[in-house]
């Protein structure tokens, strides 16, 4: 596969041949009509070379390969590409850096992960092996997404933390260790190992210039179609509450990647949930937008999906010309804090992202941490589910879940991850608004509604009544188990049942009333029954 072709066009408007924005009617009624011109309009704005990317860690494949028992093998680096590649993404972003200032392939200007190590073992071990065979993993992968016709890009960390709470751990570069002068504290988890984090500060002209000298071998070297920059493993660039201020050295980096870059790489940055975030962070996606040094931003939480992405406030934010990604991470949403709920092995769920925001006006569905569902489950993702994503139109009527942004404990940053709906306290006869992001979808399929509640009785559903838009559902149809949920907590599903008929392709309000004893809201879903 060639280079992707230049993202900025006389139009305004980034074009494929191949992956072009499908074009379709998607209103309901004569109603809708208006609201769902605006949703085709601003989704057919910038299209993109790439609909769906996907962002391939450092480790994985060897930690695999690792619990087999066995070597590592070329021939691994060909098997990862190609089931991400067979499975439908038309972007492979693979990333060579997990920790600070180390690599997983053999650079000239970063130490690899085995440099300078007597210790190693498990899946550093595998690198090193397939390093001694000649093998030179990032260059690998990338000529295998080639040989795939798919896109061939690198995803690079900005500032990992992972270790950093245990700063002589050698999985730190010597970089990282010889210099705590050049290190923050960022508050990360409540408690525990991880309650603060250490990266490195970018206020430090050392500390952007190593960053910038590992962009340029790959940009010199690889030869990317794409490139992106992660700034959300992990967000933490300067001291808490200095980020705006300082933006300005960010934007210098990324401009400085830009001139790096040219025109025939497409750059990309994952950023957080809002510009608000963002900037508090020392991103300020605006002046990336003004400059033209971005030509996609990808608007992900930290670690939980964001089903709550403004994407409106986001296109007022960068213009007509920049791409926006909606990012899917590991959990799909988690009121429990469980791993029950895994993007990688849900297809419904799967959908349901992607369709809703497209009808928000996303261009694209970038994936994040879809293998995860290997490391918690031991099953395998939902690989051949991934092309599905970069089709609106085959989207429509399908079996889906919709939901709204859960997330407990470790799975939400507040920082990043924008402002949460629920949980929230439904006390009796007080009725409560939420704002669900929905696809198109087609008149009178069967839809049934369901709110995860925690506490108050659940004898009856007559006591819960709910409104869509403009339509009365009425009271609840039943009351049964939460899927996921273990039976012996006092977690219920307060299933309500309709037709598709009340909704509409965008933003949905829906208001819930709870005319019991006060419960607790963990969760809202909206099922598409085929």
């Amino acid at each position: 596969m060639a280079a992707a072709p230049s993202p900025k066009r006389s139009n305004g408007r980034h074009e494929n041949p191949t992956h072009h924005m499908p074009r379709g009617t998607y209103s309901h009624t004569m109603v809708l009509q208006k609201e769902q011109d605006t949703v085709n309009n601003q989704s057919d704005k910038t299209a993109s070379p790439y609909r769906v990317p996907y962002n391939q860690d450092c480790s994985h494949l060897f930690s695999i390969v690792n619990k087999q028992g066995r070597a590592m093998r070329p021939a691994d680096v060909d098997g990862m590409v190609d089931e991400v590649a067979d499975g439908g993404a038309d972007l492979m972003l693979i990333n060579p850096n997990g920790h600070t200032a180390r690599v997983n392939y053999p650079s000239r200007v970063w130490q690899s992960y085995w440099d300078g190590r007597e210790d190693i073992s498990g899946g550093v071990a595998r690198m090193k092996h397939l390093a001694d065979q000649g093998c030179d993993y990032l260059q690998r992968a990338l000529e295998r997404c080639r040989q795939k016709g798919i896109g061939a890009g690198v995803s690079i960390r900005m500032n990992d933390t992972h270790n950093t709470p245990w700063p002589d751990d050698p999985v730190h570069s010597d970089f990282y260790r010889e210099h705590p002068e050049w290190r923050i504290a960022i508050p990360y988890r409540d408690s525990g190992d991880y309650a603060t984090v250490y990266p490195m500060d970018y206020r430090q002209p050392e500390v952007p210039a190593y960053v910038l000298a590992l962009i340029r071998e790959i940009v010199n070297d690889y030869k990317p179609d794409a490139l992106e920059l992660d700034f959300m493993r992990f967000p933490g660039y300067f001291p808490v509450g200095e980020g705006r201020k300082n933006s300005v050295i960010m934007t210098g980096v990324v401009r400085e990647v830009r001139k790096m870059a040219g025109k025939d790489i497409f750059l990309t940055a994952r950023v957080p949930v809002t510009p608000g975030a963002a900037l508090d962070y020392g991103l300020d996606v605006a002046d990336w937008a003004r400059e033209g040094l971005v030509d996609g931003i990808v608007v992900t939480a930290h670690f939980n999906t964001a089903w709550d992405i403004d994407m409106n406030m986001w296109r007022r934010v960068v213009g007509e010309d920049v791409v926006l990604y909606a990012g899917t991470e590991s959990c799909a949403y988690s009121p429990e804090g469980s791993r029950n709920w895994i993007m990688g092995l849900d297809e419904q769920l799967l959908r349901g992202y992607a369709a809703a925001n497209y009808a928000k006006g996303a261009d694209g569905i970038a994936i994040f941490n879809f293998f995860c569902a290997r490391e918690w489950t031991g099953r395998e993702p939902l690989f051949n589910a991934i092309g599905q994503l970069g089709d609106p139109a085959g989207l429509r009527g399908k079996a889906k879940t919709y939901t709204i942004t859960a997330a407990a404990g470790t799975w939400h940053l507040g920082e990043s991850d924008g402002p949460l709906q629920v949980p929230r306290r439904l006390e009796t006869r007080i009725p409560q608004r939420f704002r669900i992001g929905i696809g198109s979808e087609p008149d009178d399929l069967p839809i049934e509604v369901e709110a995860i509640v925690e506490g108050g009785t659940f004898d009856s559903a007559d006591g819960f009544l709910l409104h869509v838009n403009d339509f009365s559902v009425g009271t609840a149809a039943e009351i049964r188990p939460a899927a996921g949920i273990p039976e012996n907590k006092p977690i219920r599903a307060i299933v309500f049942r309709a037709t598709s008929t009340v909704l509409r392709p965008g933003v949905n309000t829906l208001v819930l009333r709870n005319d019991g004893p006060p419960a607790k809201l963990l969760s809202v879903r909206f099922l598409i029954l085929e």
